[in-house]
């Protein structure tokens, strides 16, 4: 019988880092990752299937090819799609839990600004169009019952919905690590917590601490770990100019880089300044008024009831 390890992300915690440089290279273990866990049949539908079309069944028969005495299963959408509400991340922890009684869970968490701001950045760096403010969704208004019954239908309006389905964009809470946390906890015999902060600051350190999870040497010297940074970030001053080009575009129909530039410079000028309202904070500062103090009580609780995750250790990053 395989020993599995599942690592469910987050998103923004160096997910690929780990599939590439350090989990294919354990011996005596199968690394299990992209494009794989998204294309194969199995892996497929028990993340994005209901229960009316998902078979367990159908996902043994196609696990049983896989042979190792160690199995790594690694994809960070296996704690949910981030901007669609998370709507499947619970029902993915179910499936797995069944199928893997005895996996072991290891998840790496971020800071909640830091995250918040670097989903941004990956989304306009994918494409993305939007403003950070439509992107980061949490609506300032809600929707109640004397709204329904007020004669004024400007009421009726989809930027009162507490979750909007509608686009792609994130929700603060989402990141409410506690919940997610105790999740992994209820289901699974073993829970191994990461920090990305710590792996920031010692990369070396965290490599070896997986490393005794997995209990399996790496083929590479794994004394001389090199942080090779993957899905390397817009530079802060690029985003805005980067989202404008993500607009033209479509617009231009033109693939020259130079040309969307000079379009999107236009559109900025002559379209962007004209607008009445105009945000001046930086993009950070925007989710630093955002949050406030949103995630302060539910990281005190993870303090509380979860003390070995030092989160404590890093104040400037998690709301204390």
């Amino acid at each position: 019988m395989s020993k599995v390890f599942i690592h469910v992300g987050l998103h923004k915690t160096a997910s690929t880092f780990f599939q590439t440089e350090i989990f294919p290279y354990f011996e005596n273990t199968i690394c299990i990752t992209r494009p794989y866990t998204q294309q194969s049949v199995g892996f497929n539908k028990l993340q994005y299937a209901d229960d009316t079309v998902y078979d367990p069944e159908e996902f043994k028969l196609e696990f049983q090819q896989i042979k190792g005495k160690n199995i790594i299963i690694s994809d960070e959408l296996l704690s949910g799609i981030p901007y669609a509400n998370c709507l499947n991340r619970s029902l993915i922890a179910n499936r797995l839990s069944q199928l893997f009684p005895e996996a072991e869970i290891i998840v790496f968490l971020r800071g909640q600004r830091d995250i918040l701001l670097s989903m941004y950045n990956q989304y306009v760096k994918m494409g993305g169009t939007e403003t950070i403010e439509r992107y980061i969704w949490y609506p300032q208004k809600k929707y109640t019952y004397e709204m329904y019954c007020s004669e004024d239908k400007k009421t009726w309006n989809k930027n009162t919905r507490y979750y909007n389905h509608l686009s792609k964009n994130l929700h603060p809470e989402h990141f409410l690590y506690y919940q997610l946390i105790k999740m992994y906890y209820d289901k699974f015999p073993k829970v191994h917590i990461f920090l990305y902060e710590d792996f920031i600051c010692n990369s070396q350190e965290i490599v070896n601490q997986i490393q005794n999870i997995i209990q399996q040497p790496l083929k590479k010297n794994q004394n001389n770990i090199a942080l090779n940074k993957k899905n390397i970030k817009l530079p802060d001053e690029k985003i805005a100019i980067t989202r404008y080009q993500n607009i033209v575009k479509p617009i231009l129909n033109n693939k020259n880089k130079y040309i969307l530039r000079l379009g999107a410079l236009f559109y900025l000028q002559f379209i962007e300044s004209k607008k009445k309202k105009h945000r001046l904070t930086s993009d950070a500062e925007y989710v630093e008024n955002l949050i406030d103090n949103f995630y302060t009580e539910n990281n005190r609780k993870i303090i509380q009831d979860y003390p070995h995750i030092p989160i404590q250790n890093h104040p400037q990053k998690y709301q204390l």
